[in-house]
């Protein structure tokens, strides 16, 4: 790949990941600071004497805690998501050199790299078929010339 050219694969997951991780972020802060203002106002109304910034810091501690558990569960997901694209690579990768397989075919996501493949199988193929062609040129040459070198000598000693 050209790398003056931004992987727009890699590019298009991490933006992804990171709005995940915003929204993420927001919801939990709206939903704790409504949290925190709905307790503040039931405990100040039915116990006279509390601890607010206490109660406050234990809140924020869960939110934390929460925060931590969904930005893991969201880098879980990007990274399985990447690591099947790998896979689906080392398969591909696979069916490179099998003859049963006429076409390999990729995730939309990988379509660019399918097409690179696809053409770089067919290349192969086409490379073999020369080969084996060139091997049998070689083959008639050679019993050609067999043939032509036998025929004088066999005059000579006949």
């Amino acid at each position: 790949m050209n790398k003056g050219r931004k992987n727009n694969l890699l590019t298009a997951l991490f933006k992804g990941y990171l709005l995940q991780c915003g929204i993420c972020s927001g919801i939990i802060v709206v939903i704790f600071g409504l949290l925190g203002i709905v307790l503040q106002q039931v405990l100040s109304r039915y116990i006279p004497q509390y601890y607010l910034v206490y109660r406050s810091l234990y809140l924020g501690i869960a939110g934390v805690i929460v925060w931590a558990v969904c930005i893991t569960v969201l880098t879980w997901q990007l990274l399985k998501k990447v690591v099947a694209y790998v896979d689906e690579l080392q398969e591909a990768a696979g069916k490179l050199f099998d003859e049963k397989v006429d076409y390999i075919e990729l995730s939309p996501e990988l379509g660019e790299i399918a097409v690179k493949i696809n053409r770089l199988k067919q290349e192969a193929e086409n490379n073999a078929r020369l080969a084996k062609e060139n091997e049998q040129c070689k083959n008639d040459l050679i019993l050609y010339l067999a043939h032509d070198l036998k025929t004088p000598l066999s005059s000579v000693t006949g």
